[in-house]
């Protein structure tokens, strides 16, 4: 379906009011941008005004406060667009299935520095990380002491999604499914 306004294709759209008027939507557009609003519930029906584009990370969180999961489809959208960040304190650092992102040249965003700061990661203790993994291969992590959501390049996930797979390559599956 085409966007009535900007022209491009709707690829995905969910309805988080699927038995009332108006229509709450959110939708994964053919540019990968995302939108959420409301509109009509005949086809084409649109709401001018009533739109906007959000972040992945504002789709994310559209997803799990409306249904409390993600969609399966969802899921495989935002997986290359979403990571999970997780301070932790651990000397069994190695068994966690996520990655230090300094060692695998991963940036850390400024604001997910402060958090992680805010949390007890400091030079002074080397035994609190910060570990990244992808959102669709986020698991529990050792000595966990708090998580958060957020956004990177494709690219950058491509690089952790590399060192995970060296990763359990080197230890083993049994090494993972000890703390999953």
């Amino acid at each position: 379906m085409e966007h009535p306004v900007t022209g491009t294709t709707i690829t995905e759209e969910w309805d988080a009011n699927p038995h009332d008027e108006p229509k709450l939507f959110i939708r994964r557009m053919s540019d990968g941008t995302w939108e959420t609003g409301t509109a009509g519930r005949a086809p084409g029906d649109y709401y001018p005004g009533q739109s906007r584009r959000i972040s992945p990370l504002q789709a994310f969180r559209f997803f799990r406060a409306t249904w409390g999961y993600l969609p399966g489809t969802a899921r495989d959208l935002l997986a290359g667009e979403l990571v999970l960040w997780s301070v932790t304190r651990s000397t069994q650092n190695g068994l966690s299935y996520a990655v230090e992102p300094g060692a695998e040249g991963v940036s850390i965003p400024d604001d997910v520095l402060t958090w992680a700061e805010g949390h007890g990661l400091s030079a002074d203790d080397p035994d609190v990380y910060l570990l990244v993994a992808p959102l669709d291969e986020a698991r529990g992590v050792l000595g966990e002491i708090a998580c958060m959501w957020g956004e990177l390049p494709a690219g950058e996930i491509s690089t952790i999604r590399a060192a995970l797979a060296e990763a359990l390559g080197e230890k083993g599956l049994e090494a993972w499914q000890k703390v999953t």
